[in-house]
C-alpha cells in the first residue's frame, strides 16, 4: 500500500517508538510445567473385581429412604445413600456373598453431607460368629465424597459382611475385593467411560480391542493398565497393523498415549492425553491409555491385526490385541470438510504461556502445532483482535494483531505486519477459512474498547464508546475504510466477516450499518441469542444451543443462500456439553446434533483460554461443575479426550452429509436406509422430541443412539 512521505516518517517514529511499549503483558504463569507438576489424584479404590456383585443385603436400625440394594448396585450416585436410623443406636448392613469367598480389602463411599464418620466392619463364616477387621470407634474425618474410604487387612475366608454405622453416617456404595492376585493387569475400557479417581467401573480380562473404519478416518480407543507395585518407566509401543494379504497400516499411524489427570471441581479426571513417551505409575493405582489409529485414504479394505505393548520396570509386560475392519468407503481430508469448526485459539494466551514475544518468529513457530491441530479437526476461521485486549478472556486478554496509531498530524496509521503474519501462518498450517475479526464491539465489556497508540504523547490510550455514537463511528470510519483496501490487495475481501460475540442486538445492529456504509464488501457475523434478527445481515450466524431461535425454514434459507449457520455452547447447557466433567460422548453428540438440526457445524469460545495453571485444574472463573468451559487442549500442544470425542462426532457429521447425498441420487433402492437414519437423526433434534436441550437423554441413551448410528453408517452397503 502506498504512503506519502509525510506518512513514511511517521512510521519510522512510530516503530522506532513502539519497541517496547507493544511489548507482551508479562507471562501470568509463575512455573514452568513438567511432568513432576501436573495433578495426580491419589486413588484409594483398587482396581478388581466387586466381589459384593449379586450379594443379598439385609439391614437393622437403617432408614428405609432407599432400596437398601443401592449400597452395592455399582452406582455411585451421592445424592442416593443409606442412613442409620435414629441416634441411640447403631445401625448395620449385613451382605451375604452366599458362598465363602477370600479377600482383604473393602472400600466404601459416604454421602455428600457426611462430614465425620464413625463405623465398624466385620466379617463370618457362618452368620453368627464375627472377627472385626476395621474398627474406627472414634469420630473420623470424611474424605470426599468421591475418594471415599478404603482399607485393606489381612486375607480371611468368609461369606458375611457386616457395615455398622455408629454415628449419622452416611453410605452410597461398598464394595469388596482380593487384591492378592497378579502383579500387573490391564483391560479395554469404554471410550464413554472416565476412569475417575475412586470411581472405576474395570472389568478385567478383556484384551481384544476391535474397531470398524472408513478409509482416512481415525478411530480411538482406551484402555486401562493396574499394578500391585510401582511401575517404573513405563513405557508403550504399537506394531505394524496387517491384514490376511500383507496390507499394512504402519506403526506409524498407530499411536498409544498415557492419559494424565486433571482437577475438575475438585475430582480427579484423566482428560489430558499425554505427549510424553514414558511415566512411573505408582502401585495399585489405574492408568487409563489412549490409542489413535489414522487409517491412510490408501488401506485396502480388510481386518488389520496388530498389538499395543504396556512395558515396565523388572521386565514386566501386558499386550493387547488390535483389530481394525477396514471397508470400502473414504473419509475426505479435514481441509475438504463441509463441517464448520469454530474455535477460537487464544494467540495470545500461548505466547504468555511460552513467555515469547505476540507475533514473534519464536510464537510463530511455536503457534504451528496448535493451529495444526486445530485444522486437523476441520477448523474454519482464523480468529483475531482488532483492538488491544479487545476480547476479554480474563487470564490472556487478546492481544491486536493490527496496531493502529494516530499520528502527529492528526491521520491515521494501521500497521498490518502481524496481522498478514498470522493469517498467512494459519493458512500454511491448513485454516482457510473466513477471517473473523473480532472486538469493534468486544466481548466481556459494555462498551467497545477502543485503542490506539498516540504518536504525540508515545502513550497508549484507550476509550470505552458505544456504537451509533459520533465518537464511536469517528473512530472506526478511518479504519473500516482503510482495512476494506488491505484486504483487497490481499485477496482477502470475501474471506473477512466483523464479528460480534453476544451483544445487545441494537448495538450490534448499528455497527452494522457503519460497516455496511463505510466498508462495502466487508461481511458480518454474530453468535448469540439472535437467531432471525440478524439472518438477513449476516454470513455467519452462531445461535445458542441451548434455546435456538431459528425456524427450520430460516435454516433453509439461509443454507439455500451459502451462509453459514451454527450452534454453540459455553457456560450452559449444564449438558450436554465439552466440561472437563461432562460424560465423554456428549463430545460426541455435538457433531450428530448438527447433522440433525440442520447446522453447518459447531463454535466453541474455548480452545486455550487457559487459566494459571491448566496441568493443575480446569476450573476457570470459580470451582464450579462447569470446570473446562475454557479450554479443549493443554500447552504443548496435548490434546484431549474431550478434544478427540468431539472431533469424532465431526467425523461422523461428515459420513452422515456422505451417505444421505449417495442415498438420495440413488433413489428408491435405498430409500429405506435414508429413512432409518433420519428417523434416528431426529433423537439428536431436542426441539422435535420435545425435550429441552438439558434433558436430551441421559448418557447410556446419548451412547446407544450414536453407536446405533455408528452402525448404520458402517453397515450402508450390507
Amino acid at each position: 500500500m502506498n504512503y506519502s512521505m509525510r506518512h513514511i516518517i511517521s512510521l519510522l517514529a512510530v516503530v522506532i517508538a513502539s519497541s517496547s511499549t507493544f511489548a507482551t503483558d508479562n507471562s501470568i504463569f509463575d512455573r514452568p510445567q513438567s511432568l513432576d507438576d501436573d495433578f495426580e489424584p491419589r486413588l484409594l479404590k483398587y482396581p478388581r473385581e466387586n466381589l459384593f456383585t449379586g450379594a443379598d443385603i439385609s439391614a437393622s436400625g437403617i432408614l428405609d429412604n432407599h432400596p437398601l440394594e443401592i449400597a452395592i448396585d455399582g452406582d455411585y450416585d451421592f445424592h442416593n445413600y443409606l442412613k442409620r436410623e435414629g441416634k441411640k443406636r447403631p445401625g448395620y448392613l449385613t451382605i451375604d456373598m452366599k458362598q465363602q469367598k477370600q479377600f482383604n480389602a473393602i472400600a466404601f463411599w459416604h454421602g455428600h453431607n457426611a462430614n465425620w464418620f464413625r463405623y465398624k466392619i466385620e466379617c463370618s463364616q457362618d452368620g453368627t460368629n464375627w472377627v472385626s477387621v476395621v474398627e474406627r470407634p472414634r469420630l473420623l474425618r470424611a474424605p470426599s465424597a468421591h475418594e471415599g474410604f478404603y482399607h485393606q487387612f489381612e486375607p480371611i475366608q468368609a461369606r458375611y459382611v457386616k457395615f455398622t454405622i455408629l454415628n449419622n453416617g452416611y453410605l452410597t456404595e461398598i464394595e469388596c475385593y482380593n487384591t492378592a492376585d497378579t502383579p500387573l493387569n490391564g483391560c479395554v475400557s469404554s471410550l464413554n467411560v472416565s476412569h475417575r479417581s475412586n470411581i472405576i467401573p474395570v472389568k478385567t480380562g478383556n484384551k481384544q480391542w476391535s474397531a470398524i473404519a472408513w478409509k482416512g478416518e481415525r478411530v480411538a480407543g482406551q484402555f486401562a493398565i493396574w499394578s500391585d507395585i510401582k511401575s517404573e518407566y513405563a513405557r508403550l509401543s504399537t506394531t505394524d497393523l496387517v491384514n490376511q494379504d500383507g496390507n499394512v497400516i504402519p506403526m506409524q499411524n498407530v499411536k498409544a498415549c498415557f492419559m494424565r489427570y486433571v482437577s475438575a471441581n475438585g475430582i480427579a479426571i484423566p482428560d489430558i492425553i499425554e505427549t510424553d513417551t514414558h511415566i512411573d505409575i505408582p502401585s495399585k493405582t489405574i492408568r487409563p491409555i489412549w490409542l489413535r489409529i489414522d487409517v491412510p485414504r490408501s488401506a485396502n479394505p480388510g481386518v488389520y491385526k496388530g498389538e499395543l505393548t504396556f512395558r515396565a520396570n523388572r521386565g514386566r509386560e501386558f499386550i493387547f490385541d488390535l483389530n481394525v475392519k477396514v471397508i470400502n468407503r473414504t473419509l475426505p481430508p479435514p481441509s475438504q470438510w463441509k463441517f464448520w469448526l469454530d474455535l477460537y485459539i487464544n494467540y495470545s494466551a500461548i505466547a504468555n504461556l511460552h513467555k515469547v514475544e505476540p507475533c514473534s518468529d519464536e510464537h510463530l513457530r511455536i503457534l504451528k502445532p496448535y493451529l495444526t491441530m486445530a485444522a486437523e479437526a476441520g477448523q474454519k476461521p482464523i480468529m483475531i483482535s482488532l483492538s488491544h485486549k479487545g476480547y476479554n478472556c480474563q487470564y490472556h486478554p487478546m492481544s491486536w494483531l493490527i496496531k493502529r496509531t494516530l499520528l502527529a498530524d492528526g491521520s491515521w496509521y494501521f500497521d498490518y505486519t502481524d496481522f498478514d503474519r498470522y493469517v498467512e501462518l494459519a493458512e500454511e498450517c491448513g485454516i482457510k477459512g473466513q477471517i473473523s475479526c473480532h472486538s469493534m464491539y468486544s466481548f466481556g465489556y459494555s462498551k467497545a474498547r477502543c485503542t490506539y497508540k498516540d504518536q504525540a504523547s508515545g502513550d497508549m490510550i484507550q476509550k470505552l464508546l458505544l456504537p451509533g455514537t459520533p465518537e464511536y463511528e469517528e473512530f472506526w470510519i478511518p479504519f473500516l475504510e482503510n482495512f476494506v483496501l488491505h484486504l483487497k490487495e490481499k485477496q482477502w475481501l470475501d474471506r473477512a466477516v466483523m464479528w460480534f460475540d453476544e451483544r445487545p442486538l441494537q448495538l450490534i445492529q448499528k455497527a452494522i450499518e457503519l460497516i455496511h456504509k463505510y466498508a462495502p464488501g466487508l461481511n458480518c457475523g454474530s453468535v448469540g441469542h439472535y437467531g432471525k434478527e440478524l439472518s438477513e445481515n449476516t454470513r455467519d450466524l452462531c445461535i445458542k444451543g441451548w434455546n435456538d431461535r431459528i425456524s427450520d425454514s430460516g435454516l433453509n434459507w439461509r443454507s439455500e443462500r451459502g451462509l453459514t449457520t451454527t450452534f454453540y455452547t459455553c457456560w450452559n447447557p449444564a449438558r450436554p456439553n465439552t466440561f472437563t466433567a461432562s460424560p465423554p460422548v456428549e463430545n460426541v453428540w455435538m457433531g450428530w446434533h448438527a447433522a440433525a438440526r440442520g447446522f453447518d457445524g459447531y463454535l466453541r469460545w474455548g480452545f486455550c483460554n487457559w487459566n494459571r495453571d491448566p496441568f493443575e485444574t480446569t476450573d476457570y472463573f470459580s470451582t464450579t461443575e462447569r470446570s473446562g468451559d475454557a479450554w479443549l487442549i493443554y500447552p504443548g500442544p496435548r490434546s484431549s479426550m474431550r478434544f478427540e470425542r468431539l472431533r469424532e462426532g465431526i467425523q461422523d457429521f461428515e459420513k452422515i452429509r456422505i451417505l444421505r447425498n449417495e442415498l438420495k441420487k440413488n433413489g428408491k433402492n435405498n430409500q429405506k436406509r435414508l429413512d432409518a437414519l433420519n428417523k434416528l437423526l431426529q433423537n439428536f433434534q431436542p426441539s422435535k422430541t420435545g425435550k429441552p436441550l438439558d434433558n436430551v437423554g441421559t448418557p447410556e441413551e446419548i451412547a446407544r443412539d450414536i453407536q446405533k448410528g455408528k452402525e448404520i453408517l458402517n453397515f450402508i452397503d450390507e
